[in-house]
């Protein structure tokens, strides 16, 4: 009993015992106190407070945080989500020539104050390691991707293809919907099918061996096959149980026995652009296996003098570029297209006021929407002919191009629009400048899926 009351009385005077003033062990539970919180670590952070903090993180910078651990990798999806889901994203190895940056990713308006062309995707990565980062950290919710410009020439890159192809069978063949391949690429090194791509673009189409494309994307909805030999055509020999929409651009004249066994096969097509186009095998093909096209689109067409037309019973979209051949006699040339039920057309040439245009429009009176992509050719039919009467039924016009200074030239176009619902075009224009160019007889709104593209509706409050 006696050495239990020597030790309780050496505690007590162990805990009694001061430094500067406060007991020896409380202090020392103060000094490991305040080291704990001089060392608390970003992981000790719940989700929901380092979403937040994430949001504000420029997309580069988002990158290496989700790429630098599993925690913070979870927490750098919801910002991803907020700030870039549905964006467009391209990966390019080659340095991209159109925009004077040296940033690895560019990221267009709003996020930067470089110009974004007609076709541009929404981010584009031409640093690899940023290429491979945004397939490893956010290839599951990506679902538009375009890879274009890989070199096989450069140190390593056959080596960084097969990477990145390893990466996107892993990461993104459940995400993608849309994808678009560019010289260089290797469909037949891709291994896992594509289960929910709808929309496919191919620029120089190369040999797929054992590979199909119907095995590959399975729900194939659009496809794009863009500067490729008429002999490849074969490939798309097989059936696409959910293709609507075609779209085939080639350096010569396409074959039509090829063509004619793909809508065989595919019946269900009702979209069709082409190009290149001979007229004569045109007119036999399309009175065959085109009657039950909604949508057609030529270009590279000759306009020129025919003794015969195609008619088209259910087209109820029509588009055609041309090059018109004889500008010295363009009263012998027209369009050789009739239609039953066109509702809109749209029409990319090179002069402002070609006459076969007017007779193609006196021809079809159902036109409910023309596009123009001149600014001559819009000015000139609008300013010359009376559209309520060639077109009872037109109710908009899309101007498919920039207009500049609106605040001037609204003002010269829009007397002759007052008949119309909408006038949509392009422009760069703040709101100030098109709504001094547009008065108080018309109001105007922005489309949210592209900024520049702007609507113009009659006020009713003031017709």
């Amino acid at each position: 009993m006696a050495e239990m009351a020597d030790a309780k009385g050496e505690l007590e005077q162990e805990c009694t015992e001061t430094v500067d003033g406060q007991p020896e062990q409380k202090k020392k539970r103060l000094d490991e106190s305040t080291d704990s919180n001089n060392h608390i670590k970003i992981t000790d952070l719940n989700q929901f407070c380092l979403e937040k903090i994430f949001a504000h993180l420029s997309l580069e910078d988002l990158l290496d945080v989700s790429d630098s651990n599993k925690y913070l990798k979870l927490a750098t999806r919801m910002p991803f989500v907020w700030n870039y889901a549905g964006k467009s994203v391209r990966i390019d190895q080659q340095e991209i020539r159109h925009y004077s940056t040296d940033k690895g990713i560019i990221m267009f308006e709003p996020y930067t104050d470089i110009q974004k062309h007609t076709g541009d995707e929404d981010i584009v990565i031409v640093d690899l390691k940023k290429g491979f980062q945004m397939v490893r950290c956010f290839g599951g919710l990506i679902t538009e991707l375009n890879l274009r410009f890989f070199s096989f020439y450069k140190k390593n890159s056959s080596e960084n293809y097969k990477r990145l192809v390893s990466y996107i069978d892993e990461f993104c063949a459940e995400s993608l919907k849309k994808v678009s391949l560019d010289e260089g690429w290797r469909i037949e090194y891709l291994e896992k099918p594509f289960l929910n791509v709808e929309d496919l673009t191919i620029h120089a189409l190369i040999n797929f061996k054992e590979k199909c494309l119907s095995s590959l994307f399975p729900k194939l909805n659009r496809l794009h096959l863009n500067r490729f030999f008429e002999d490849k055509l074969s490939v798309l020999s097989e059936y696409f149980p959910n293709l609507q929409d075609l779209k085939l651009r080639c350096h010569s004249v396409l074959v039509f026995d090829n063509l004619a066994t793909i809508f065989q096969l595919n019946p269900n097509i009702r979209s069709l652009e082409i190009g290149t186009c001979n007229f004569n095998n045109f007119n036999s093909f399309s009175e065959r296996y085109l009657q039950s096209i909604e949508s057609l689109y030529i270009h590279s067409f000759e306009v020129q003098e025919y003794d015969n037309s195609i008619h088209f019973s259910n087209v109820k979209k029509f588009k055609i570029r041309y090059l018109l051949c004889n500008i010295n006699a363009p009263s012998l040339t027209k369009i050789p297209f009739s239609f039953s039920e066109l509702k809109e057309f749209e029409i990319d040439c090179f002069h402002t006021f070609p006459g076969f245009f007017i007779n193609f429009i006196n021809e079809n009176p159902m036109i409910e929407k023309l596009t123009f992509t001149r600014y001559g050719l819009l000015k000139n039919v609008l300013v010359t002919e009376d559209l309520v009467a060639v077109l009872p039924f037109l109710k908009e016009i899309f101007f498919d191009n920039a207009i500049q200074n609106t605040r001037n030239v609204l003002p010269t176009l829009l007397p002759y629009l007052e008949s119309l619902r909408r006038f949509t075009f392009r422009t760069r224009d703040t709101d100030e400048e098109i709504r001094a160019g547009c008065g108080d007889k018309w109001r105007f709104y922005r489309h949210e899926e592209y900024n520049r593209i702007v609507t113009l509706e009659p006020n009713e409050a003031n017709v």
